[in-house]
């Protein structure tokens, strides 16, 4: 369903080769996409975008203008998706964000600069999509009607959990809630607590993907930032403040969730396993990211959650095991590949060796070229190969290989990566439970998590216990 959001009033359409000037617009969205519709102005001629000799629509356009409010709204990352020449008319799809800014005007409609511009860059709320959370903290409502206490036994409700952020052995103070309009969950920064510990919003954008995607990690599915309020000042007990940012993409729907991390079981409230990685691990987190990007290892994991079947689900993330061992290994042990002899003292001996092959070329046939080339590259070997490589990471972390781990990495990787086969029947579950769980161990074993796990299959043998 399309719902309005804003109409904006004469602003700039601009990018790397046009300025268009538009007379009023509307900003809508469907499923949480943005779109806007802009009335150019008639001075602006609409048919330079029909004239393939001149027009550019692989630009990228932003627009700066005003709401009806009066107030400074800006938008990027805008693509043209359709042109209307004869009603002055151009469509536009937005792929990054839109920027609302609350300007106070004195009576004389004159624009009111901040007295305290340091606080512009301060970060008071953000807005997530697709976190799933089982709440830790009470909150205490009392309820009173003619004076008298009428909820006197259900006066506590479970509706958020607090937990400290650590970076750099700086302390920030965080609170997750419920969103009473959505499924989402608010994220209140509490900058006002006395320890002098403000996330400003330039910060927050330089951890904001590891904090996002250790986040997804916990969730056993995709979490993203629908929004970030900033600014000078913001409300007390809703989600606003000077400075709003809202991002464009499709309203995330997660259909599974791992459970391996056990967020959501009731007997683990008293563990605050939020506290526990962003206290302890976000900063091993965002270290071992910078070596061999568990970003990306996260995102196979929470797109295979979300796969339609087993074998799709087994095939990223297998890509995602070869990927880690892969990045793990180089970043342990160097370059993938070694020469020996180097380079400069094996080309004598390549030429030699090549002399040799020449001569003797009818015997070899439709086979020289490929046993020339072999030749070429003789000198060429690798440190480890892909078994090897899975082998270390899991033996680094303290993972005992058992006979599920061996199967995995001997039989099912070869016949997934080369044949698409993953076993079958209750062996391809056994394949894929084994390879789902491995992975989030071996994460979480790279950052020092030691709190609970929810482990079907790896963790049953007391060696490979994550407590």
């Amino acid at each position: 369903m399309e719902k309005e959001h804003y109409r904006i009033k004469k602003g700039t359409l601009t990018s790397e080769s046009y300025e268009i000037p538009f007379d009023f617009g509307i900003v809508t969205s469907v499923n949480e996409s943005f779109f806007v519709e802009l009335y150019i102005n008639e001075n602006f001629d609409l048919k330079i975008f029909t004239d393939r000799s001149t027009r550019k629509l692989d630009d990228y356009f932003k627009i700066k203008s005003l709401t009806e409010d009066n107030n400074l709204f800006e938008m990027y990352q805008l693509f043209i998706t359709r042109i209307q020449p004869g009603s002055s008319k151009l469509n536009l799809t937005c792929y990054d964000k839109m920027k609302h800014t609350k300007l106070r005007r004195g009576p004389d409609n004159q624009i009111i600069e901040s007295d305290h511009e340091d606080d512009k860059d301060v970060l008071h709320y953000l807005i997530l999509e697709g976190l799933k959370l089982d709440f830790t903290d009470f909150t205490y409502k009392e309820i009173r009607r003619a004076g008298v206490l009428i909820n006197e036994f259900d006066a506590y409700e479970r509706d958020h959990t607090s937990f400290c952020i650590s970076i750099n052995n700086t302390l920030y103070n965080v609170t997750f809630s419920k969103s009473l309009e959505s499924d989402d969950v608010n994220v209140e920064f509490n900058n006002d607590n006395g320890n002098g510990n403000a996330m400003t919003y330039s910060h927050f954008l330089e951890i904001k993907h590891d904090f996002v995607s250790l986040l997804s990690l916990i969730n056993g599915a995709e979490v993203r930032v629908r929004e970030e309020c900033t600014g000078a000042y913001y409300s007390v007990g809703r989600i606003d403040s000077e400075i709003v940012y809202t991002y464009s993409f499709d309203k995330i729907v997660n259909k599974r969730y791992s459970r391996f991390i056990p967020i959501n079981n009731p007997f683990n409230r008293g563990d605050n396993i939020l506290n526990s990685f962003y206290m302890f691990c976000f900063q091993n987190y965002k270290e071992w990211n910078q070596k061999i990007n568990l970003n990306s290892i996260v995102f196979y994991l929470t797109g295979s959650e979300q796969s339609k079947s087993i074998e799709e689900k087994v095939f990223l993330q297998m890509i995602a095991f070869e990927r880690l061992s892969t990045l793990y290994a180089n970043n342990i042990s160097g370059p993938k590949m070694i020469f020996s002899p180097e380079k400069e003292k094996y080309e004598s001996i390549k030429d030699e060796l090549v002399q040799v092959i020449e001569k003797h070329r009818e015997e070899f046939g439709e086979s020289y070229n490929t046993i020339k080339s072999k030749i070429c590259n003789l000198n060429q070997i690798k440190r480890l190969n892909s078994t090897e490589k899975m082998y270390k990471i899991i033996n680094d972390v303290g993972i005992e290989i058992n006979a599920d781990i061996e199967n995995l990495v001997e039989k099912c990787r070869n016949s997934t990566i080369h044949e698409g086969e993953i076993g079958e029947g209750g062996q391809a579950i056994l394949n894929l439970h084994i390879l789902d769980e491995l992975l989030r161990e071996i994460i979480l074993r790279l950052i020092k998590y030691d709190g609970p796990r929810d482990s079907i299959n790896l963790l049953r043998s007391k060696h490979n216990n994550g407590r």
